[in-house]
């Protein structure tokens, strides 16, 4: 008995053919390009994971520092104070875990998590690490998935304007402080010697007026007596303006002194607090802020990361080879273009 089988035949125009072999082309190129597309997103976008009630953080550079005939800083000074920001994107088939790893990942560079947040599709975890302990801690991370499914960003800024800006308000302070300091020494002088003066002449005055008294309390005559009265009333005027002289120049010293005292005293909590800022300035270059997201992908992101060409490119060939295998047994029909 003849079991052969009779293939089906199917004719095909070869204008609608043509048409359609280009269509195919331009969806597989559509896709390519829309592959590449959500890559680019996913590096420059990884921030994505992050709790809708989060705001992205938004880093403002500082005003570069202008001297004071108001020109911007001199290309001479060439120093260098970076500071260093890292951002990645990590996709994995297991959120938490990644996390986690992530996290003990921080803790081991001596690191400080700022905030975490982690799902079974995406995670986020912001934190600052030590400058020194930062290329290890990146090494790390990248170890923690594939090289193709970490992306990085890493961004450096020259605060160079802000140190500027510090050490001109040290001199500034400092300049003042010594100006301060000068006033006070001068004046502490000047009232030295005012009131040394007044001192000097208040004992000769007083020592007169005894002498006077002395006569008055060993005189009959009525005329001399007379005389002495007036002098010892004129000395006791003297001695009296003296004392008023006196008691106004410890009066204005102690205003002036005061008043010099406390800008002194101001002057000197404006140079530690510029120290305190230097010390943070300098911590701050010090560490690397970050934060790195983490995505679910699906087995298709998989494939589309992983292979080589797209894989809609590898089922249509798959596809043309099982048609063709299924022709030649007998199953699949026969075209015949027209």
């Amino acid at each position: 008995m003849n079991t052969s089988r009779t293939r089906r035949i199917i004719r095909i125009s070869r204008k609608k053919l043509i048409f359609f072999i280009i269509l195919l082309i331009v969806i597989i190129v559509g896709i390519w390009f829309y592959s590449i597309a959500s890559r680019t997103y996913m590096v420059n976008v990884s921030s994505t994971s992050m709790p809708t009630s989060e705001f992205p953080r938004v880093v403002v550079p500082p005003p570069p520092y202008y001297d004071k005939a108001g020109q911007e800083s001199s290309i001479k000074d060439t120093r260098e104070f970076m500071k260093t920001s890292y951002s990645a994107n990590l996709k994995t088939r297991d959120v938490p875990s990644v996390v986690t790893s992530v996290k003990n990942i921080v803790k081991g560079a001596d690191g400080r998590v700022d905030d975490i947040y982690s799902s079974e599709r995406s995670g986020r975890i912001g934190f600052v690490v030590p400058k020194s302990n930062f290329e290890q801690f990146k090494s790390e991370v990248e170890a923690v998935v594939h090289r193709k499914l970490y992306f990085e960003t890493i961004s450096s800024t020259n605060l160079l304007s802000q140190k500027q800006n510090i050490e001109a308000q040290t001199t500034d302070v400092l300049t003042a402080l010594q100006s301060l300091k000068s006033q006070k020494a001068s004046l502490d002088d000047k009232h030295t010697r005012t009131v040394a003066t007044i001192n000097r002449d208040l004992l000769s005055i007083q020592s007169q007026i005894i002498v006077v008294r002395q006569l008055i309390a060993t005189t009959t005559d009525q005329n001399q007596m007379s005389a002495l009265r007036s002098q010892e009333s004129n000395l006791a005027n003297r001695e009296s303006a003296l004392k008023q002289n006196l008691s106004a120049e410890n009066y204005t010293y102690s205003v002036q002194s005061t008043n010099l005292a406390n800008q002194i005293s101001n002057q000197n909590n404006n140079l530690t607090n510029i120290t305190k800022v230097d010390t943070q300035f300098t911590n701050n270059i010090e560490t690397v802020n970050g934060n790195i997201s983490v995505n679910w992908v699906s087995l298709w992101e998989l494939a589309t990361i992983f292979s080589p060409i797209s894989p809609v490119i590898i089922i249509i060939i798959l596809a043309i080879i099982l048609w063709i295998y299924l022709g030649k047994i007998g199953i699949a029909p026969k075209f015949i273009f027209v």
